[in-house]
């Protein structure tokens, strides 16, 4: 799936790759497993997702149980869950 500029993705439990940059990633979405590219502002809302993305800037994660894993420098977090992992590998 391309990012045109900014994505917003609704399902429940999909598993997808989004390619090409992002100014906005927006995952509301529960059980899902996305793998994305650079993205400037990525927002995780629900529960239970894993998302690995490239460079991200400024990351929002609201939900419990959600994994983010990034390459590069570390984000901008703002974390109003609980039992969220978000680290860089």
């Amino acid at each position: 799936m391309k990012c045109d500029g900014g994505l917003t993705l609704l399902d429940n439990a999909m598993s997808t790759q989004v390619e090409g940059w992002c100014e906005a990633l927006i995952l509301n979405t529960t059980g899902s497993q996305i793998v994305a590219d650079d993205v400037r502002t990525l927002k995780v809302i629900g529960d239970g997702n894993l998302v690995f993305v490239g460079s991200v800037e400024t990351l929002v994660v609201n939900g419990e149980g959600n994994v983010v894993i990034w390459t590069g420098d570390t984000p901008r977090i703002t974390d109003v869950g609980s039992t969220n992992v978000l680290k860089a590998e």
